[in-house]
């Protein structure tokens, strides 16, 4: 059969690496000319916003004010159901999940959608027989489950029962899923390691960027100026590096970028403990001390930006770190970096590590998840261990002072990039869409 129609099913709409990759998927798909449905929670609706100015009369949204992150039995239920009426609305050859909330409750809703639509009724000596049946679970082939692990929940730092408990509900959950993609080697490998995927269900989708995106990368000196917009102090405590505690970054006069001798280090991260972005500032601590030209930049929001805040401003870095809100496409700016560190804790495939190799940049980042799959230690950039603030400071230190290095890095960095492809990840994703149908 033709694979028509696609449900993606996410657990927040809150921009970020699961979001981009459904919204890249879903606008890949519908250039293609297939259906696409997406559900998302709606506490922020960066997603649904963003697909809603596709303008596709193929596109159907859909507003899940019950999908949040946080297990709660009461929310959950409710979302539980609904995901069956959508499935029962929509009508998918295929649901596409993503996020571990929705890809439990996703899994169950199309468990149970395929179960009613094919009632194991058995008479006449085993052989099956069915009644027909009308309306929404009209009886007919099942639809597809896959479910792309963003990194899985059970790799996170869990008490041994939430972690044996997280690892079951994976091990129930790929039992009903007809295929899971995960975006990392390290992620597969991990799921084997654990049994929690059969081999013969999981492959490997690493995720990828749109190249063609490289001619919007600012220069430096361009990109500098412009990002000097975003952190120069603005009243009321909107929008600029001074919103929060105490006026964080008043001594700051935007010379700093504008100087040709400023090195800048940046990051662009949700503010979430998963991402190790304190460990950052205290790495910033022990560069800026010995090169007083250094300035950090952390592009982002969420949850902990106050905490973030705090911390540098009893660092006394006021100066020299400057916490600026999420920039829409902040991949143009980029280059106004000399060094781009990521000091995640957990991560899958990170977007915006494809986005420094787009742009040509030395990577310093954790030795976590897929990350050694994108940075290669002493190639394009240096890995070091989670949670060592001195490993971080002195690697991005070791770059900063060596000129002929950060080029030779940056410009590997440039090469690699080709091997992430957003046309490499639509055409391996729709591989795995066609192999459920057409079984080689």
């Amino acid at each position: 059969m033709a694979i028509k129609k696609v449900l993606y099913i996410v657990t927040q709409s809150e921009w970020g690496g699961a979001q981009k990759y459904v919204y890249d998927l879903t606008k890949s798909f519908l250039d293609e000319g297939m259906e696409a449905g997406v559900a998302a929670g709606t506490e922020k609706a960066d997603l649904l916003n963003k697909l809603a100015s596709l303008e596709s009369d193929k596109l159907s949204l859909f507003r899940e004010k019950h999908m949040i992150r946080a297990i709660n039995p009461y929310h959950d239920a409710i979302e539980f159901f609904s995901l069956i009426r959508i499935i029962c609305k929509f009508k998918p050859d295929i649901v596409h999940l993503n996020s571990s909330k929705a890809g439990m409750l996703g899994t169950a809703a199309a468990w149970v959608y395929n179960l009613l639509k094919n009632p194991p009724f058995r008479q006449n000596g085993g052989q099956v027989s069915l009644p027909a049946q009308a309306g929404p679970f009209k009886k007919g082939g099942n639809i597809k489950v896959i479910y792309t692990a963003h990194g899985f929940v059970f790799n996170e730092n869990l008490s041994i029962l939430i972690y044996l408990f997280y690892l079951w509900l994976e091990k129930v959950c790929s039992w009903m899923r007809d295929k899971v993609i995960a975006v990392s080697l390290y992620d597969m490998k991990s799921a084997l390691e654990k049994k929690a995927v059969g081999k013969n269900k999981i492959t490997v989708v690493h995720n990828g960027v749109d190249l063609k995106k490289r001619d919007e990368i600012l220069g430096k000196v361009e990109a500098r100026g412009k990002l000097k917009n975003f952190i120069s102090p603005l009243e009321g405590g909107k929008g600029g590096v001074n919103a929060g505690i105490g006026a964080v970054n008043s001594n700051f006069s935007g010379n700093a970028l504008e100087s040709p001798e400023a090195q800048i280090v940046g990051t662009v991260a949700n503010f979430y403990e998963n991402k190790g972005l304190k460990y950052l500032i205290e790495a910033a601590g022990e560069v800026v001390a010995d090169m007083p030209n250094a300035a950090f930049i952390l592009i982002g929001k969420g949850e902990l930006e106050h905490k973030l805040r705090k911390i540098v401003k009893d660092k006394r870095l006021a100066d020299k770190f400057f916490i600026i809100g999420a920039i829409p496409d902040a991949y143009k700016y980029f280059r106004a970096f000399d060094v781009f560190c990521l000091p995640s804790i957990k991560e899958g495939l990170s977007y915006t590590l494809l986005e420094a190799l787009m742009a040509g940049l030395p990577i310093v980042s954790t030795e976590v998840g897929g990350n050694p799959e994108i940075v290669g230690d002493g190639d394009n950039g240096f890995l070091v261990l989670p949670k060592d603030k001195s490993a971080l400071a002195e690697k991005i230190k070791s770059i900063l002072k060596n000129k002929e290095l950060r080029e030779k890095m940056g410009e590997s960095s440039y090469q690699k990039a080709g091997d992430f492809s957003l046309e490499k990840m639509v055409r391996e994703t729709r591989e795995v869409y066609d192999e459920l149908f057409y079984p080689v």
